[in-house]
């Protein structure tokens, strides 16, 4: 989630398009080291690759699965070249290990996902971990399109609990708001806020989970970590909302009832008289 932020704000800052924005924040030099392998895997170079497989990779046809990752890879230059995923992790037993994963188009007639990963050794040394290519019948930004096309009940399910969940939360809060409670109205305003134990479903898959260990405001959500990423629709259970209508009574307080009108000194005066007047009779 923190990512996604910071992705949408950069995005807005830089005016650079989202898609734009993984390149950005990617070393240049690990993605021309990264289009270099891809490259030297299309012109044939297979032989001094395999001596540059790291050890712990089996080496079993090692040069048998570059010649078919080779076929796999049309020989023209693609005409979309997209840095859809960039991770590098550092560890002081193990150096660096970058992972780069491309999308190649070709006129859009073939799609491939390519996988590039390699360690940086002390000393400057490269060893390949992975090099594998994975074919695509679209492009991910059409493949993880929010479309209702493909869309099942269980889509729509999770579309309308999202949707209700989040403005039953919205009304809870503004009654709350509106409501006189005589101490910590502000607690229950955040309890109202946040729903408990998510359930989502990727809308891409239709694949559903849920995280006993998570809360969302609102109660709902719904995002892509990226535009090459499915949407992911979720909605948690709205306990503060719940709770505060059933004890909502009970905060306010006991009704107390208004108090009789105070007389004034007149009308005391003339209940008086009234009286006198009864006793001398």
């Amino acid at each position: 989630m923190k990512r996604i932020l910071v992705l949408v704000v950069a995005a807005f800052l830089t005016g650079c398009s989202p898609e734009k924005m993984i390149e950005k924040f990617a070393d240049d030099a690990k993605e021309h080291i990264a289009l270099d392998y891809i490259q030297r895997v299309v012109s044939g170079d297979l032989v001094a690759l395999t001596t540059e497989l790291d050890p712990a990779v089996p080496s079993t046809n090692a040069l048998a699965a570059l010649e078919q990752l080779r076929a796999n890879i049309p020989k023209e230059t693609p005409t979309v070249t997209n840095l859809v995923g960039y991770n590098v992790s550092y560890s002081s037993s193990e150096g660096t290990q970058n992972n780069l994963i491309y999308q190649l188009g070709y006129d859009g007639k073939k799609w491939l996902l390519v996988y590039v990963t390699w360690s940086e050794l002390p000393g400057g040394k490269r060893q390949i971990v992975t090099l594998k290519a994975q074919s695509l019948q679209q492009s991910l930004q059409e493949a993880n399109r929010f479309s209702f096309r493909h869309a099942g009940a269980l889509h729509f399910l999770f579309l309308g609990a999202a949707t209700l969940v989040s403005l039953f939360i919205l009304t809870t809060l503004v009654v709350c708001i509106k409501t006189k409670l005589p101490r910590r109205k502000w607690m229950w305003i955040l309890f109202i806020l946040v729903g408990v134990v998510p359930f989502s479903i990727n809308w891409t898959t239709g694949e559903v989970g849920f995280n006993l260990l998570s809360i969302l405001f609102f109660g709902a959500s719904g995002m892509a970590a990226s535009p090459y990423s499915p949407w992911i629709i979720s909605f948690a259970i709205p306990i503060g909302a719940i709770l505060f209508w059933f004890r909502r009574a009970k905060l306010m307080g006991p009704v107390v009832p208004p108090l009789p009108p105070m007389s004034s000194p007149k009308d005391l005066d003339e209940n008086q008289g009234r009286t006198g007047n009864i006793n001398h009779n």
